[in-house]
């Protein structure tokens, strides 16, 4: 056995200068510049493996293949501080639960823009990081998804359902929608001027930098920060937003914000730049750091009032299943969202996920239920989600597309296609989920809360597409089988979705 080899099998992955030290202490070596070219033969000849071309600082990390996850996870995590982008990447991994989305990997690690025309510095583009970052392990691929990761093995387990995560990453895209029209008011943006993140796992490009919104405004007295008057008059700057929906702001997520910022005004020392930051609440810590480098954080509260503030928290208790059985609860976020003057943007969100919800719920005591399945063509590429699955063992799959539509609304026939034909064609796709031969019994079924009469006629009867009988589920229908399965429930609906 070679000596390195019985030094790693020993004291486990190491880095190449502590490696090269105990080749020089044990005398395998003369020196550490030939201890480095023993590390290098070994390498080449197969009998050690090493993190490259992920470099922690001057220092590779060797491993065997006989090492464990485990041991090999707990040296990448000692070592990694000293390669600060990626242990960016770790902690927010670890404040999301356990998931992260390729835009949120940008932000994080500070790399430049895919689009970018010119890397800078030691910066690279977010496609080589991910794929180092999957290379190391830190991150591994999503079955259907191409732009949401999850947690690599040894290093830490997800906490939430998949579900859950992408609720909440819709929900934050909407959020920003909405947030739009406030800057656009408060600080006098253009119409047409400002870049914003055009879905909820990407970011948008300013000054070799990634943020959720950019644009130029002009900032005036509404604004609390002083230094962005010039003899007490309004000027011109660029601001740059982050946002976070479903949980608070943290010193990792600030320390991230601040690694960009420092990179646009390095790069642009002329131009004003006016960051801000939206979350539901901040970490004590950060909320410290963002207000002493000239950060505006803003809460919902101070946005859209009161109501959006508890209207979140009892949504996020209800989607991560922590109150879901509570139907109180449920009652009163829609009451809030019934209540709102703006029912529409986030409100209407929220009580269209509500319904999701809902109807989970009414399936559980006969069904194992998921929420928002994602399925991919691999014909195709397409992508589609599925709102709730329903699964009785091996015998019967439900794919339930839910629309709690307010009242009058006719039903979209475009959106009713979608799920009887492009959905289920995914689905039974015999190199994809192959549904039809997974169960005995595969069902689409299209619940929505408008009549029978403003419900496009050719979907009114059963019919089967792909192999899956597909059926609409009317008004009617809802409040029959809703009252069949909880009178609570029904009520629910009758109040919320119909009257």
């Amino acid at each position: 056995m070679p000596k390195i080899v019985e030094i790693l099998k020993n004291h486990g992955p190491l880095a190449s200068d502590v490696l090269a030290g105990k080749l020089v202490s044990q005398k395998a070596t003369s020196s550490h510049s030939t201890a480095r070219k023993q590390i290098q033969r070994a390498v080449k000849c197969g009998d050690i493996l090493s993190t490259y071309p992920v470099r922690f600082d001057k220092s590779y990390l060797y491993y065997l293949e006989s090492h464990t996850i485990q041991k090999y996870a707990k040296a990448v995590k000692k070592i990694l501080p000293k390669k600060p982008a990626f242990h960016r990447v770790y902690k927010m991994l670890l404040n999301n639960k356990g998931y992260i989305t390729s835009g949120q990997i940008a932000k994080s690690s500070g790399v430049v823009p895919n689009e970018a025309h010119y890397t800078t510095g030691k910066r690279i583009r977010l496609v080589n990081v991910i794929a180092q970052l999957l290379e190391l392990g830190l991150i591994e691929k999503m079955g259907g998804y191409t732009d949401i990761y999850k947690i690599g093995k040894g290093f830490g387990t997800t906490q939430i359902k998949l579900g859950a995560f992408t609720k909440f990453l819709k929900l934050e895209q909407a959020l920003l929608k909405d947030f739009v029209n406030w800057v656009q008011n408060i600080y006098i943006v253009g119409k047409k001027s400002y870049n914003v993140r055009c879905s909820e796992t990407e970011t948008v490009e300013f000054n070799t930098t990634c943020w959720d919104f950019m644009a130029p405004v002009y900032l005036g007295p509404c604004t609390k920060s002083t230094e962005v008057y010039s003899k007490g008059k309004m000027i011109q700057a660029f601001a740059v937003i982050d946002v976070i929906a479903f949980r608070p702001f943290t010193e990792d997520d600030t320390k991230a914000l601040l690694e960009r910022l420092k990179t646009v005004t390095l790069k642009w020392r002329k131009i004003r730049v006016f960051p801000l930051a939206l979350a539901m609440s901040y970490k004590r810590g950060a909320l410290d750091m963002l207000r002493k480098h000239g950060v505006a954080p803003l809460t919902y509260k101070e946005v859209w009032g009161r109501n959006i503030q508890e209207l979140l928290k009892l949504y996020k208790a209800i989607v991560l299943g922590d109150d879901s059985q509570n139907l109180d609860s449920i009652e009163k976020a829609l009451s809030i969202s019934e209540s709102s003057v703006e029912k529409d943007g986030i409100f209407g969100n929220i009580k269209g996920d509500l319904f999701e919800v809902m109807t989970s719920l009414a399936y559980r005591p006969e069904y194992s239920t998921t929420l928002q399945k994602k399925i991919k063509s691999g014909l195709t590429g397409e992508d589609f989600e599925i709102d709730v699955v329903a699964i009785d063992g091996e015998k019967t799959c439900l794919l339930l597309e839910c629309k709690g539509r307010n009242l009058s609304e006719e039903e979209n026939k475009i959106e009713i296609k979608r799920h009887f034909e492009d959905r289920c064609r995914v689905a039974s796709e015999t190199y994809g989920w192959d549904i039809t031969n997974r169960y005995k019994k595969v069902e689409a079924i299209y619940i929505t809360t408008s009549e029978e009469s403003l419900i496009p006629p050719e979907y009114i009867s059963e019919s089967k597409c792909h192999g899956i009988i597909c059926h609409v589920m009317s008004r009617k229908e809802v409040i029959n089988f809703f009252n069949s399965v909880d009178r609570q429930l029904a009520e629910l609906i009758k109040k919320y979705y119909i009257n």
